[in-house]
């Protein structure tokens, strides 16, 4: 049975896809559910323009993260956090961690997914880390973590 996916589905597609399902499947849990419809033209179509105007939306947003981080490129992002004496992090600095401190810099289309980290950062300093803002672009920006400042 043929069946267009209204939302993302895991294991079967992603949002606007026709896709071959069971029977069983798509009128016992996909059709209920609000994750499929039957395909009509009008459906087709209807999908069709939602997918090709949430690609324009994302686009636009990667070119503005793109742009804006092409500013930021010079510059060093200052972080602070608890530390040891001999300059290791009680805990570590991750990707999630990092976008934060971006969006409250103004770069709010910055998500934790873009940051490329190959180890969770542990000890104090400088260090260039990685921003993968489409496939094949990759912005390296200057990251400083500094201990926190004690309010005693």
């Amino acid at each position: 049975m043929q069946v267009i996916l209204l939302k993302d589905v895991k294991n079967l597609g992603k949002t606007g896809e026709i896709k071959s399902v069971k029977y069983g499947y798509a009128r016992n849990f996909l059709i209920p559910n609000q994750l499929a419809a039957l395909p009509t033209p009008k459906l087709i179509e209807q999908m069709k323009k939602q997918a090709d105007h949430v690609q324009q939306k994302m686009a636009a947003k990667k070119q503005n993260l793109l742009v804006e981080l092409e500013k930021l490129k010079g510059t060093v992002i200052d972080m602070a956090a608890k530390m040891s004496d001999e300059g290791k992090l009680y805990g570590s600095v991750d990707a999630d961690m990092i976008s934060k401190k971006l969006q409250e810099m103004g770069y709010k289309d910055m998500d934790k997914n873009m940051i490329v980290l190959t180890e969770p950062i542990k000890t104090a300093g400088e260090r260039l880390i990685k921003v993968r803002v489409t496939k094949n672009q990759i912005i390296d920006l200057r990251l400083k973590i500094q201990p926190e400042k004690s309010k005693y």
